[in-house]
């Protein structure tokens, strides 16, 4: 990372207390190669910040956050975001202050109020019927994970938003109703790879296969709560042989220690899918 104490203006945000409490944090992101985006704060402007959030998704071109833990003390706020190849920067920092009350939700899109809705109509003029209006409602879809709130966002910021999933990443949303979408995040599937050494056979025993050595091995075997089930001391002669089932309490995964003398030469896991 490069080490240097550097701002820039591109990177837009705001700060705004709502409620008792809090304060929203909303951020436009112009560049689409960022590693970190974390929201820094303080009582001093210039000093003493710290890291009370860190986006999950920092490559996306709008974002927010709140914290709930605003305080009715006069906070300072920043950004720290970081680059693709360790460069980073500092936003200025900025006061919180109360929301302007009308249009307060143009950056960053919150859940209105019935009377905040009725406010925000667009109202068009229907060429058909010139003395007749159509009312359009705005429309803000809401983001979620199973336990956190991602984003609030309008119909422009949604689309940046969902193409940044499918074009950047291999998450995927799923609709919960007309304005709710749930972010679930790409786990990538554990792919097992056998040990070389203890492994099961193609019908279903263990097999134990050990380089020539000079030591004596020893093969230490514990279920998957670490609770020890036996062991067995392999002479130096035998490198080769076969071992009975019946000491397992039941099919399922196992784990083992290998060890070559005293010295620790591997650790690993195996399944059997029947005892008898």
């Amino acid at each position: 990372m490069n080490f240097t104490d550097a701002q820039d203006s591109s990177f837009t945000y705001t700060a705004y207390t709502i409620g008792i409490g809090k304060t929203q944090i909303a951020w436009q992101n112009p560049y689409p190669n960022l590693i970190q985006v974390s929201v820094q704060k303080s009582v001093d402007s210039l000093k003493q910040f710290r890291t009370i959030f860190s986006s999950p998704s920092p490559e996306l071109p709008s974002n927010g956050f709140i914290d709930a833990k605003g305080g009715t003390f006069p906070y300072f706020y920043r950004i720290f975001y970081v680059m693709e190849g360790g460069k980073y920067f500092f936003t200025p920092s900025v006061k919180a202050i109360p929301k302007p009350i009308e249009r307060a939700y143009a950056n960053m899109a919150i859940p209105l109020t019935p009377q905040q809705r009725q406010r925000d109509m667009v109202v068009t003029q229907d060429d058909a019927k010139p003395k007749s209006n159509r009312v359009e409602e705005i429309i803000i879809t809401t983001i979620k994970t199973k336990d956190s709130i991602v984003a609030i966002l309008y119909p422009p910021e949604f689309k940046q938003f969902k193409d940044s999933i499918l074009r950047k990443t291999k998450d995927t949303l799923f609709t919960i109703s007309q304005n709710e979408l749930l972010l679930a995040r790409f786990k990538p599937v554990e792919v097992f790879k056998p040990s070389i050494y203890v492994y099961t056979t193609k019908d279903d025993y263990l097999q134990i296969k050990l380089p020539a050595s000079t030591k004596a091995y020893q093969v230490l075997f514990f279920t998957m709560k670490d609770e020890p089930l036996f062991s067995i001391a392999i002479p130096q002669n035998q490198t080769n042989l076969q071992l009975d089932k019946s000491p397992f309490r039941q099919a399922g995964w196992y784990k083992f220690e290998l060890y070559e003398g005293t010295v620790l030469k591997e650790k690993h896991r195996f399944y059997l899918s029947k005892l008898f």
